[in-house]
């Protein structure tokens, strides 16, 4: 992976995991499913003269808009409404060993044992940091989370089964979708809209133009347009990173508390996605080095006989 795609997917969980902090802020503010809706209904209409790019993908595209828009993202904000942002992010990265179990059994994508190994050890520190006692954490919330994570994962599968798709077209049909149906779920099943939009601050407001502009139009763009190139599992362990940026952010903007044992579980997380993401290469390159030099071994025997 050439070092600006490597620079790009990681860009991808710093942008999501700051984004964490953002949602958690909007969340004091709007209903959740409401303020999903209204961070997807700010992104279709700067991403509407892109619909038309998604002609002849228009089935599948949808299937990404209901799993990895509307489910995800409504389980999502619900979730980290119970639990804190350390917490509730770290759960979340669940997404990244359901996409790689599911682009194994779907997919019949190939996934290296040191690879395996690699994602095994970050998901250690995961669940280290899961395991810490947090205040704000409740198990009702980090399982909410963790099957938005699972819907990510299957959108993941469908994004790279049927791609690939052009970038701007694919976010511009998930936003317009998704609009609809958070919009929707939020009318039938959530109360105080209008209110919050009438008493939300600077900060509420902010929070959700982070989440549409950045987290989603960017963070998204980057993220499909990696995944048309790159098998799941190359890419997925990157995800692994947003917990330590997520941290890092809720530390700065929530003032959050972070323990010895989340250092710990993320200094396992980070080791394990280096692991993953360049164990296979090296391996690959030291069998390399140790067969030539075995040739040349034999050769120079060859030679004194």
């Amino acid at each position: 992976m050439p070092l600006k795609h490597i620079f790009l997917v990681t860009l991808v969980p710093l942008i999501w995991g700051i984004q964490a902090v953002m949602l958690k802020i909007g969340l004091g503010q709007f209903p959740p499913i409401f303020m999903v809706g209204m961070r997807f209904s700010l992104m279709a209409v700067l991403l509407a003269p892109f619909l038309s790019g998604i002609r002849g993908k228009l089935g599948p595209a949808l299937l990404v808009s209901a799993t990895q828009g509307i489910a995800h993202f409504a389980l999502l904000y619900i979730g980290f409404q119970y639990t804190d942002v350390s917490a509730g992010i770290i759960a979340y990265q669940t997404n990244a060993i359901f996409t790689i179990m599911l682009g194994a059994i779907l997919l019949k994508e190939r996934v290296s044992v040191i690879s395996f190994l690699g994602v095994m050890l970050a998901f250690a520190g995961v669940g280290l940091i899961v395991g810490a006692p947090k205040g704000e954490a409740s198990l009702t919330g980090l399982l909410i989370i963790i099957g938005s994570a699972l819907m990510f994962a299957i959108g993941n599968i469908i994004a790279r089964r049927f791609g690939p798709f052009k970038t701007t077209a694919l976010n511009a049909t998930v936003s317009l979708a998704s609009t609809i149906g958070l919009l929707a779920i939020s009318a039938l099943t959530e109360t105080g809209q209008w209110h919050a939009v009438q008493a939300a601050n600077w900060q509420g407001w902010g929070a959700l133009l982070y989440t549409s502009l950045i987290g989603g139009i960017a963070g998204f763009s980057i993220w499909y347009w990696v995944l048309s190139r790159y098998s799941v599992d190359r890419i997925a362990p990157f995800g692994l990173l947003m917990p330590m940026f997520a941290m890092a952010g809720s530390v700065a903007l929530l003032n959050e508390q972070i323990t010895s044992l989340h250092l710990l579980g993320a200094a396992f997380t980070i080791g394990g996605v280096a692991i993953a993401q360049f164990g296979p290469r090296m391996l690959a390159a030291w069998r390399a080095r140790k067969a030539l030099a075995e040739d040349s071994a034999r050769r120079a025997l060859g030679q004194d006989a």
